[in-house]
C-alpha cells in the first residue's frame, strides 16, 4: 500500500488531481490512491469527516485504493506469517520493483516484514508531493514455475501489481472485505508502455485479472479461484487500451476481452459475476517462463476515459490553475469544478473550518474566526493557499 501522511501542516499540499487524465488514476493523484466513487465520496462527500493528517482515517485505512505488488508461486521467496499466511517475499526470480524517487526498490510489502508489511509510498510523506517520474514504473519477475503434466501439477510463478477495493486484512490472509458491483460500468482502460511479448497460452503472459475471494480455500467452494482475466496488447511507445466487460468469444478478433482460465469444469461463474462481486483488480505476469517485463503505467480508469495525454503538472502552493479563487473580507468565493471538501487550518495545525463546495455553492463565511494566519485547503483537488483574517 502507499500510505500519505502529513507530519507537520505548516508543510503545504502540493499535489495535482487525478480526474484530468485516467478516470480513476494517474502519477499525480492525491495521496497516491485510486479515486474509485466511494473513496471520494468518503474524502469529499456531504457529511464527510475525513482528516487528510490522520493517516489512521477510515477513508485511507477502510477502502481500498493503494497500488501494492505481490508475488506467488515456486520461485517466490519464504513465506511472511507476519504478513498473512497467503504472502510471500520477493527471491531473485519472482519479484515486483518500482522506480520510487529515481531508485528501484521492492514493492512488496512481506520484503520489509515485520515493520513494513504495506510496501513504500508513492508520495512523499511529508509534503504529499508525487515519488513518481511521469509513470508508476514498476519491473515484474517471474521464473519457470512448476509444470509437470504427467502429474497434472501445474503452478505457475505470478508477479503483479493490485489494487484493492476495499480494506484486506492481509494479516489474516483475507480477501478484501466488501465485494463491489461494477456491472454499471463499461470496463477498465490503461495507458501504459511495456516491453513484454505476447505468451501463446491464453492464460499466461501479462494482464489483467478481476479478483474475487481468493481466501476460501475449502475443498468444496473453489470455484472462485477460476478467475476472469485478459491479456494487455503488447507494442511499441505508449498505448491507451480498453478492456470492455465482454466475455471472450463474443466477439471475434476483438481484443481487451475477458475469459477464464477454466480448469473448474462445470458450475463456473460467469462474467457477470465477477464484475458484480470484485474485490480488487490485479496487472500481473505469469507463467513457466523465466521472464522479465518493464511496465510503465501512466493512467489507469473506466474504460474510454484514459485520453493517453500528460498528466498535470502538480500544483504548487498557492497556484490557481485548480480553482478560481477571490476573498472579501472574510468571505471566500471559490469554483470548483466538482464537489470538493475544504479546510481552514490554523497555525497550530488544527482544523478550524471545515465546508463541501460545489459548483454551484461557493461561498465559505469565516467571520467567527480569530484574526490571524491560516492555510485554505483542498485535498482531492490538490490545491493549498494561505490567507490572512483581519
Amino acid at each position: 500500500m502507499n500510505k500519505f501522511q502529513v507530519v507537520g501542516l505548516a508543510v503545504a499540499l502540493a499535489v495535482g488531481t487525478s480526474f484530468a487524465q485516467g478516470s480513476l488514476w494517474n502519477p499525480t493523484a492525491a495521496y497516491g490512491i485510486v479515486y474509485f466513487d466511494w473513496i471520494d465520496e468518503c474524502m469529499n462527500g456531504p457529511g464527510s469527516t475525513f482528516e487528510e493528517d490522520n493517516s489512521e482515517d477510515p477513508c485511507y485505512k477502510d477502502h481500498g485504493g493503494w497500488w501494492f505488488g505481490y508475488v506467488a508461486g515456486p520461485s517466490s521467496g519464504g513465506d511472511a506469517p507476519e504478513c498473512g499466511p497467503l504472502s510471500k517475499k520477493s527471491s531473485e526470480l519472482n519479484s515486483v520493483k518500482a522506480k520510487i524517487d529515481g531508485n528501484w526498490v521492492t514493492f512488496v510489502g512481506p520484503d520489509g516484514a515485520p515493520s513494513n508489511c504495506e510496501g513504500p509510498a508513492i508520495t512523499d510523506i511529508e509534503n504529499g508531493t508525487s515519488l513518481l517520474d511521469d509513470a508508476l514504473e514498476i519491473e515484474f519477475s517471474i521464473g519457470n514455475g512448476e509444470k509437470i503434466p504427467a502429474s497434472d501439477i501445474y503452478e505457475p510463478d505470478i508477479a503483479a501489481l493490485a489494487v484493492n477495493l476495499s480494506y484486506a486484512d492481509s494479516y489474516a490472509g483475507k480477501s478484501p472485505e466488501v465485494p463491489r458491483d461494477f456491472s454499471g460500468k463499461p470496463g477498465f482502460c490503461l495507458t501504459y508502455e511495456s516491453n513484454h511479448s505476447t505468451f501463446s497460452e491464453p492464460d499466461e503472459g501479462l494482464g489483467i485479472e478481476l479478483g474475487w475471494l481468493e481466501d476460501d480455500a475449502s475443498s468444496t467452494n473453489k470455484i472462485p479461484y477460476d478467475v476472469w482475466h485478459t491479456k494487455i496488447p503488447a507494442g511499441t511507445g505508449k498505448i491507451t487500451a480498453n478492456f470492455p466487460w465482454k466475455p471472450w468469444g463474443d466477439v471475434t478478433g476483438e481484443t481487451g476481452v475477458f475469459r477464464q482460465e477454466g480448469w473448474s469444469g462445470t458450475g463456473k461463474w460467469p462474467l457477470s459475476t465477477a464484475i458484480g462481486q470484485m474485490r480488487s483488480v490485479k496487472i500481473r505476469l505469469k507463467g513457466y517462463e523465466e521472464t522479465k517485463v518493464n511496465f510503465k503505467l501512466y493512467e489507469f480508469g473506466w474504460a474510454g476515459e484514459c485520453d493517453g495525454g500528460t498528466p498535470p503538472v502538480s500544483i504548487a502552493v498557492g497556484a490557481k490553475a485548480i480553482v478560481n479563487f477571490s476573498m472579501v473580507g472574510r468571505t471566500i468565493n471559490m469554483l470548483v469544478a466538482k464537489p470538493a471538501t475544504v479546510q481552514v487550518i490554523n497555525l497550530q495545525g488544527k482544523v478550524v473550518h471545515t465546508q463541501t463546495l460545489t459548483p454551484t455553492s461557493q461561498k465559505m463565511n469565516l467571520s467567527n474566526l480569530p484574526t490571524g494566519v491560516y492555510m485554505l485547503r483542498a485535498p482531492s483537488l490538490g490545491y493549498t493557499d494561505k490567507i490572512v483574517l483581519k
